[in-house]
């Protein structure tokens, strides 16, 4: 493109069939906050719409693989919003494909962290993070952030992630909301050491590795 980014690459296939990449970024979306925002900040990889086509010889050219990208601002940060599959494929090229979202990233804090996110099945999960918000030292599954906020201790999460590992304190009261509610909630922590990496990993169960 004008941006001298790679927008389509195109190879044959043993069977002779012709197969294209057409790759969008965030800057071509439509006009709008979002597009004008990733130009300011110059984010100029980000990418919007992935399209896959194959075209035998002599046939009409057909997308099989698309997928599409939504952008959001918090705190500043231009973040992931959602992305979605076309579903319904193959297609003809000329037909705008129908996208159903993978995921959505409902939420984040104030350094740009993911805290919540919800897949297509509906499965809400929350992040919590510690070491200033560097690494993540919790993930609850079937669970909001704002069910996370009410714990004592992790109420500031959304403006002040942890200062260390996820305090034993907490970490008790998350495992004692899972076994006095019926929300099954799928609790991980991770444990770390500076410098050194993760050094623990406990489910739900109170099962280490």
């Amino acid at each position: 493109n004008k941006r001298n980014q790679i927008a389509t690459t195109t190879t044959i296939d043993s069977n002779s069939d012709t197969i294209r990449v057409r790759n969008n970024y965030a800057y071509e979306m439509p006009s709008g906050s979002i597009a004008d925002l990733v130009l300011r900040k110059n984010l100029l990889s980000l990418p919007w719409k992935s399209l896959k086509t194959v075209q035998g010889n002599g046939n009409q050219e057909n997308i099989v693989d698309a997928t599409l990208y939504s952008y959001k601002q918090s705190s500043g940060y231009i973040l992931p919003a959602s992305v979605a599959t076309a579903g319904n494929l193959p297609v003809s090229v000329t037909t705008e494909p129908n996208y159903i979202r993978d995921i959505s990233y409902d939420r984040y804090d104030s350094h740009g962290n993911l805290v919540q996110s919800t897949d297509k099945s509906g499965l809400t999960t929350s992040y919590i993070w510690g070491y200033g918000g560097l690494y993540l030292v919790a993930k609850i599954d079937n669970c909001t952030f704002d069910r996370v906020m009410q714990i004592s201790g992790l109420s500031t999460l959304g403006s002040t992630p942890l200062t260390d590992n996820l305090p034993e304190t907490a970490r008790n009261k998350l495992y004692d909301i899972n076994t006095m509610t019926e929300n099954n909630y799928q609790i991980t922590v991770y444990e770390r050491i500076p410098f050194v990496g993760i050094s623990r990993i406990t489910d739900t169960s109170g099962r280490s590795i």
